[in-house]
């Protein structure tokens, strides 16, 4: 390296006696700034020596050149360390992941590394692994799975010319099988490298090439960087993942409970396939019980377990139909559900019974359900503010909600009202704990109604009123007014009743029964007034009764509208007299009674004929 000055770039004071030494000096600094931008520039393999001298030409006398070289300065580079990270991959359905390249793979086997065959894609058929395969980050794998491992560690591409390799080793944390195996560079300066293992839910035997272990365990990988062993990387997931069903409040698994996968798009129930990926495995199970597929092959799970082991990418939802005195889906948040003991919990939207994405394809299901205990319940009273009513009148009802449950609220609350025939509700009347709110929904004379309520917080309650009109369809001497609630979960209140009397002011479901007891045979028609026989006692069927006057003439008041029976007393018939049995439809076979059709209102004349005896 040269470096010219000519007289003019020394300045005034290098012109002065002593010019060699300030030439000298400036030297010194040009140096020393020239081997530092060339040595920070290089770019060499590590371990290269680097020699680094440079020179200095210049004019002390004009038309002579003085040449001057500096000292050798050498360096040796060396390894730029670069952390490592490793993570486990899987086949992204649909070309739904990202891109890289799936290299071949040794696995140690009996003391030395044997090429392990190309793993299968998707469809079955082996990977051309010398094209670019879609792949996503797994958590977890199915049991009959390849797991594909990625490691990143630039410092461990020695030779930018070649694809070199790493090992790692994989290890079953439940089982303890571990294997060790070569993964090989992406490319030939990529510092990237990949690999893959088999999975299998057999017997575990290290050193088989395969990485076995039971369904609910935990695989690693573990590396460690050979030049460096601070340099360490880590990775995890879940084969054969089981998920759980437990209670929201204590966190203990419960047993019991049946779901259902179903398959969104169709509301039908799901398409699920057994370890193999082939064989039929139910769509519903129930959590802590043993399931068969149609191999054969029997999956026994722990308390408050269930799996779905192989389900295709899609969209689906659970249906859970919970055991005795649990409530699904939970309303207790995920926030909640994660301070709780036997944690931590796979919670999702499908945890909530609401749709989700599977997104790996062929993968297992993971998604732990949280149930509600169902503690107490809804209490319903009913009570009204009078104890009769007539028509006209304006009846106020009360009702008090209770949500008996110490723990849990209630949710989704309905009230569901049954008034009476002729009951009427009279828009804008309701009260909320004194406030006003919406009239409900439904209605008209007769017709059920229904109030929805807010939540009602564990242990508290809630007052309803509103009013009712008793209208002329109004029946009877008794209104019952009935009342139940529900709320989420199927919840159900007991049953509330009230009744109230109705007045009949003025009579007007009342009749009166006028008649007269008259001598004479049966083809007469009309009688004087002197024909009327007094002193005979009229009966009916309920006991009252009434004397005939000088005139013959009785009544008899307040009757209800119906059929009754009216009977002569022929212990007061005179002896002179006996009764006339004239052949009538009213007399049913009897001449001492007849029956008589009373109408709501009104008066009823009747006669009975008696005639003298010839004596």
């Amino acid at each position: 390296m040269q470096v010219a000055i000519t007289r003019d770039a020394w300045g005034a004071r290098c012109r002065a006696p002593g010019v060699l030494r300030c030439g000298m000096r400036l030297l010194a600094g040009l140096l020393v700034s020239i081997l530092m931008v060339t040595a920070a520039s290089a770019a060499t393999p590590p371990g290269t020596n680097i020699d680094n001298q440079a020179t200095l030409s210049y004019e002390a006398v004009p038309g002579q050149v003085t040449t001057v070289a500096s000292n050798v300065v050498r360096v040796t580079s060396v390894f730029g360390r670069t952390p490592a990270a490793t993570r486990f991959l899987r086949l992204a359905p649909g070309g739904s992941g990202f891109d890289t390249t799936v290299s071949a793979t040794e696995c140690s086997q009996g003391g030395a590394f044997v090429a392990l065959p190309a793993p299968n894609g998707l469809d079955g058929q082996p990977l051309d692994l010398g094209q670019l395969q879609s792949v996503l980050d797994a958590t977890l794998y199915n049991a009959s799975e390849t797991a594909f491992i990625e490691l990143d560690d630039g410092d461990q591409n020695l030779d930018p010319l070649l694809r070199e390799w790493v090992s790692v080793k994989v290890t079953n944390a439940t089982s303890g099988d571990t294997e060790t195996l070569r993964l090989f560079e992406t490319g030939n300066n990529t510092g990237v490298f990949t690999g893959y293992v088999p999975l299998s839910e057999t017997a575990s035997t290290s050193g088989n090439c395969v990485l076995e272990g039971p369904s609910d365990s935990s695989i690693e990988t573990a590396y460690t960087d050979p030049a460096d062993t601070a340099d360490e990387a880590t990775s995890s997931a879940l084969v054969a993942p089981l998920s759980v069903v437990f209670d929201s409040i204590t966190g203990q698994p419960l047993d019991g409970a049946t779901i259902t996968l179903i398959n969104d798009a169709t509301g039908q129930p799901a398409d699920v396939l057994g370890n193999d990926g082939v064989s039929e495995y139910p769509s519903t199970v129930v959590a802590g019980a043993q399931t068969t597929d149609a191999s054969g092959l029997v999956y026994s799970v722990p308390t408050g377990g269930f799996r779905f082991p192989v389900v295709a990418a899609g969209r689906y939802r659970l249906q859970v139909n919970p055991p005795a005195s649990f409530l699904a889906p939970s309303n207790r948040t995920p926030a909640e559900l994660a301070t709780l003991p036997g944690g931590p919990f796979n919670i999702s939207d499908a945890s909530f019974l609401l749709p989700f994405e599977q997104l790996a394809d062929g993968a297992t299901l993971l998604s732990d359900i949280p149930l509600d205990p169902f503690d107490g319940g809804l209490f319903l009273a009913k009570t009204t503010t009078t104890s009769s009513a007539a028509v006209g009148d304006f009846v106020q009802y009360r009702l008090q909600i209770q949500n008996s449950s110490e723990r849990l609220p209630a949710t989704g609350v309905v009230v569901t009202d049954v008034p009476p025939a002729g009951f009427r509700y009279v828009s804008g009347s309701s009260r909320l704990d004194g406030n006003p709110v919406g009239d409900p929904s439904g209605g008209g004379a007769g017709g059920a109604f229904e109030f929805r309520l807010p939540d009602l917080a564990p242990a508290a309650s809630a007052t309803l009123t509103y009013v009712m009109e008793v209208t002329g369809g109004a029946r009877g001497r008794r209104a019952v007014n009935t009342a139940t609630a529900l709320a989420d979960g199927d919840v159900v209140s007991n049953e509330a009743r009230v009744g109230i009397a109705l007045r009949e002011d003025l009579f007007r479901e009342r009749a009166t029964l006028i008649g007269r007891v008259v001598d004479g045979d049966c083809t007469a028609e009309t009688f004087g007034p002197d024909a009327g026989v007094a002193g005979v006692r009229i009966y009916l069927e309920d006991g009252r009764y009434a004397v005939t006057d000088e005139s013959g003439r009785y009544h008899l008041e307040g009757l209800i509208a119906g059929r009754s029976v009216v009977q002569m007393d022929a212990l007061t018939i005179p002896d002179w007299m006996e009764l006339a049995a004239c052949p009538a439809p009213r007399f049913g076979g009897r001449a001492d009674s007849q029956w008589v059709e009373l109408i709501g209102t009104g008066c009823l004349a009747l006669q009975i004929k008696i005639r003298a005896l010839n004596l």
